[in-house]
């Protein structure tokens, strides 16, 4: 008895997510079978850049070819700078450079629940170098007006913690013995026009000296002519 066995053969797509702007903009860039190319989910990054300025599909490539979607797949993230690495002038939502992953493997996370994207992590502290990487990669980034409405929409009404005296010391000290420039001048006089002047207290000063500034030469004038008069 001879039994007959049918293979089946994938097809692998290679496929460009767009933005739906006036000038459309590539920011995904993906590979896999026709399931994958189904599918409509993808990264934080993705699901940020879809909500924002829309989305359509493209598929450029299909083939039975695995390791050439592979390469092709690699060829256009690079093309098309949408690999997210924090580097200047880079803008998509590919996690990787493409080019790895096997088709019709599970995902690692497959089958557990994880909750929403946590970007705070609250009580989590960031080391030194973690927080100089994050600088290094957000320095000279762009920001839209839309992220600088929502970080004054948010901060406003806040009141800021009092400086320490230390602090305040910090301070100053940064600034202190460095020369003013005429517009920087220029207003602190400006905000300091109109306002009282403070009167100098006679703290601090000698006793001699003080003795000379409460009794004048009329005081003393007017104390001899009184003098005269009852005599």
């Amino acid at each position: 008895m001879v039994h007959s066995t049918t293979f089946t053969v994938n097809v692998f797509f290679v496929y460009i997510d767009w933005t739906l702007e006036d000038i459309p903009r590539a920011f995904y860039v993906g590979k896999g079978t026709k399931i994958r190319l189904g599918k409509r989910e993808r990264n934080a990054y993705w699901k940020s850049i879809r909500n924002k300025y829309g989305w359509r599909r493209e598929a450029i490539l299909a083939t039975k070819d695995e390791t050439h979607a592979f390469e092709q797949e690699k060829h256009f993230i690079a093309f098309f700078n949408t690999f997210e690495n924090g580097e200047k002038g880079r803008w998509g939502a590919n996690l990787t450079e493409g080019g790895e992953g096997v088709s019709g493997r599970p995902a690692w996370n497959k089958g557990i629940k994880t909750g929403p994207l946590k970007i705070d992590r609250p009580g989590r502290k960031q080391s030194p170098e973690s927080k100089a990487k994050i600088a290094a990669a957000l320095r000279g980034r762009p920001k839209t007006r839309e992220h600088v409405e929502n970080v004054v929409a948010v901060t406003r009404g806040q009141k800021r913690a009092p400086l320490s005296k230390e602090r305040v010391e910090a301070l100053a000290s940064l600034h202190r013995g460095k020369p003013k420039s005429v517009e920087h001048r220029e207003k602190i006089a400006a905000a300091q026009r109109g306002k009282p002047k403070k009167r100098a207290s006679n703290e601090g000063c000698d006793s001699s000296r003080r003795n000379r500034i409460e009794t004048s030469p009329v005081d003393e004038s007017n104390e001899q002519i009184n003098a005269s008069v009852e005599s």
